[in-house]
């Protein structure tokens, strides 16, 4: 998650531009950390793990589906902020997606 402060520091200073490099940032990086998860369908390990990155600075929202789009984990339901969705992949074949709400907010 230090990568994706650290990327989001270095991008243009457009506050638009940061926040969804920041998203779609987040989003990859809770969709490598659900595989592991998924495969076993521990949900109780992809909850715990959507509410610990649902901490991160502007995260709303976490929604995580299985291939079916069944729902496996909420951490706010109806979340504000800008909607970024990655799947969730294992060798190329796609086992689920995360959907990630965030809602960065500057000032001058």
């Amino acid at each position: 998650m230090l990568l994706a402060l650290l990327a989001m520091q270095r991008l243009a200073q457009d506050p638009q531009t940061q926040a969804e490099a920041y998203g779609e940032l987040v989003a990859q990086s809770i969709a490598e950390l659900c595989v592991g998860p998924l495969i076993k369908q521990d949900r109780i390990e992809l909850g715990l793990l959507s509410n610990r990155m649902a901490g991160l600075p502007g995260v709303t929202g976490i929604t995580l589906f299985g291939v079916d789009n069944q729902v496996l984990s909420v951490t706010t339901p109806n979340a504000q902020g800008s909607t970024h969705t990655q799947p969730i992949t294992l060798d190329d074949a796609i086992i689920g997606y995360v959907q990630v709400n965030v809602c960065l907010l500057y000032t001058s």
